[in-house]
């Protein structure tokens, strides 16, 4: 993970070029949400990983498309395979939290993961709460996914 989320940092935030204030920013939380991620106190890398979901929620540009979504995507993943409960549930929220901004398209890479037989099945289990909550907050309108 650690060495997932320090390549995912490089990658998408590159070289410091100027851009605008808003896109500097971004470049720092997600910074900071990286260096998080890399912690050995469960309490600052589910900070990190609470930082990474609200970037998703507020449709952020560095991580609404692209690379930056797949690198998200990837990292909540791996975080859901955590054995600490604590990290893994905040890692559920984050992956309910992409199919909420991104619907069809995240909601179809976790079907892929939630039925792949050769993942374990704690984890196809916890990819699939993410979706239950997912079917579960939307209710009727499910039918548009």
């Amino acid at each position: 993970l650690a060495v997932t989320s320090y390549l995912s940092a490089q990658h998408l935030l590159g070289p410091n070029k100027s851009g605008s204030q808003d896109r500097q920013d971004s470049k720092i939380k997600y910074r900071e949400a990286m260096k998080a991620l890399q912690d050995d106190l469960l309490p600052v890398r589910a900070h990190g990983i609470g930082m990474l979901k609200e970037m998703v929620l507020s449709r952020d540009p560095l991580v609404a498309s692209g690379s930056g979504l797949d690198n998200v995507l990837d990292l909540f993943v791996r975080l859901v395979q955590d054995e600490d409960s604590f990290i893994y549930l905040n890692a559920v929220k984050g992956l309910s939290a992409l199919t909420d901004v991104h619907g069809n398209e995240i909601i179809a890479k976790l079907g892929q993961i939630y039925s792949d037989e050769s993942q374990k099945l704690e984890n196809r289990l916890r990819v699939g709460e993410a979706l239950l909550q997912t079917v579960q907050r939307c209710g009727d309108a499910l039918g548009k996914y």
